[in-house]
């Protein structure tokens, strides 16, 4: 188990070397939590909306889409930690590429991964298995952010693609210029956000994570308001009404955590406990999501293939979004005081 907490520690980390032990245990109990999630996640959707699991398609399809949560969840930690166990044996990370021909290529990466590492110290660092090398401030920095930059980018690429979908299908769409706009200025601040913490600069990265959240929350706040008005709210779907609130929580959250770690950063106890709020809440909205596309993936029986085939496109992209929340989980343990003195903190 703590072979598997440690990749995620390094969620992003491409730099070092990882032993034979930390990949394949890793990759056990990365077997493990995805039957486990895929269980729990769809016993709790089931136990929501048992509709969905009426036919064995749906149940199949359900099942399916939610083990693909998870792999797009754990794609950047299985990636760097096997760039990692490639380095350890004296190779480059661009070497994992051979993973893509046909067969060979699974075969001959399968047989490096087994492979024993490089005793002496090469260009990667030292041997793992005679260090006792710890997950220092400048890893966590850079882990965390690219962790931001890969979720800021995909979810930038997100509307960009549905309008041009809905161009060459000619397949009529109302975009909301307003709130993608806003959308796109937060998620710009959250990149460049990304981007300082990947160069060392904390605080500007501080400073620039909760201007990024004010943002979200101020906008997620115009629309609870605008959906309270709404005339014709009783006639929207629940889940409709329920996600402009469930926005709003996971973005206070982490305005809590952005002012703690900000203003507060020697309170140790507050940072904490907005760390946890934010796991939690980043956790919580994960889930949400899986349930919410999931709905409207099914919504669509009886349409049209143009219609079809542009929710399948929205259906696809919605795995963009398992990304932030993760990202959001990974920025917070980054500053999550440790418990033990004499250890350096993130200010």
């Amino acid at each position: 188990m703590k072979w598997y907490l440690k990749v995620l520690r390094h969620y992003a980390d491409f730099s070092g070397r990882a032993r034979r032990k930390e990949f394949w245990m890793f990759a056990l109990f990365n077997v493990i939590f995805a039957i486990a999630w895929t269980f729990l996640a769809s016993l709790i959707i089931a136990l929501i909306n048992p509709y969905l699991f009426h036919k064995a398609d749906r149940a199949i399809f359900i099942t399916h889409y939610v083990y693909c949560t998870y792999i797009v969840a754990v794609l950047l930690p299985s990636m760097a930690v096997a760039v990692r166990r490639l380095h350890d044996l004296g190779k480059s990370g661009w070497t994992l590429l051979i993973g893509l021909i046909p067969f060979i290529g699974s075969i001959w990466l399968f047989i490096l991964m087994v492979t024993p590492g490089q005793e002496k110290e090469n260009r990667y660092g030292r041997n793992p298995k005679a260090t006792a090398e710890t997950f220092g401030k400048p890893a966590q920095l850079k882990s965390g952010g690219i962790a931001l930059i890969v979720a800021s980018v995909v979810a930038l690429l997100g509307n960009p693609i549905l309008f041009v979908t809905s161009l060459l299908m000619k397949f009529p769409i109302q975009f909301n210029f307003y709130s993608i706009t806003v959308f796109s200025l937060a998620i710009i601040l959250l990149l460049f956000t990304g981007i300082f913490l990947l160069k060392g600069k904390v605080q500007k990265a501080k400073i620039l994570l909760l201007a990024s959240i004010a943002i979200n929350l101020i906008s997620a706040i115009f629309l609870l308001i605008e959906y309270i008005q709404m005339d014709s709210l009783d006639f929207l779907e629940w889940k409709f009404r329920v996600d402009p609130y469930v926005y709003m929580i996971v973005n206070l959250s982490i305005a809590l955590f952005a002012a703690a770690i900000l203003f507060a950063s020697k309170k140790k106890s507050l940072v904490r406990a907005t760390v946890v709020t934010v796991i939690v809440f980043s956790s919580a909205w994960l889930l949400w999501c899986v349930y919410y596309n999931l709905q409207d993936r099914y919504d669509s029986s009886g349409s049209s293939f143009v219609v079809t085939l542009f929710l399948l496109v929205q259906w696809i992209l919605s795995f963009s979004k398992v990304l932030m929340p993760c990202a959001y989980i990974v920025l917070a343990g980054i500053f999550l005081p440790e418990k033990r003195t004499g250890k350096a903190q993130i200010s």
